[in-house]
């Protein structure tokens, strides 16, 4: 049996892993009508988690199945950083809010940077969300540090809803 085991000790609504799920047991035994049942961690990806179940009867016969579980918010920020970066780079960070629920929302975005990065415009962004939308802004940062690891937070309100993403970003030397 493998699983991914979730991050303990988070605040609510805190995103800070984003390990691929995984989730492997060989010898998952059902019942008299053929179910099984297990658990298992997601990490905090937006996301969808595809499942494949393999399986055998007593007499020989066999089965599969596919299929699917969607990891999802009402609301939440989602980035799309770059897996490395170079010392001096200017990184012009897409960034999106979606809201997942029918009524429209006003949203606010504030971010945060650790040494090593900084931030070329205002740190807070504000929208208006139509519902079961989303929205993109652009966030223009550039690379101080040489090398090692910088860190990105991004915390997003909106209607009584919150997501808070922190993501560390590699730094290469030029």
């Amino acid at each position: 049996l493998y699983a991914h085991e979730a991050l303990q000790g988070k605040a609510q609504g805190e995103r800070t892993d984003f390990t691929e799920t995984v989730y492997w047991h060989a010898g998952l035994a059902t019942n008299d009508k053929g179910e099984a049942t297990f658990s298992f961690n997601v990490s905090d990806s937006i996301t969808t988690v595809r499942l494949r179940a393999d399986g055998f009867s007593k007499d020989g016969a066999l089965g599969e199945a596919d299929g699917t579980v969607e990891v999802r918010r009402p609301f939440y920020v989602e980035p799309k950083f770059p897996l490395e970066v170079t010392a001096g780079d200017r990184i012009d960070l897409p960034v999106s809010l979606v809201n997942g629920t029918t009524a429209p929302i006003g949203a606010r975005l504030e971010t945060s940077v650790g040494k090593g990065l900084r931030i070329l415009e205002g740190n807070l962004w504000t929208s208006d969300i139509p519902g079961e939308k989303s929205i993109r802004t652009v966030l223009p940062l550039t690379v101080d540090q040489h090398s090692g690891e910088v860190e990105l937070r991004l915390r997003a309100q909106a209607s009584g809803h919150a997501d808070d993403v922190t993501r560390k970003i590699s730094v290469v030397p030029a």
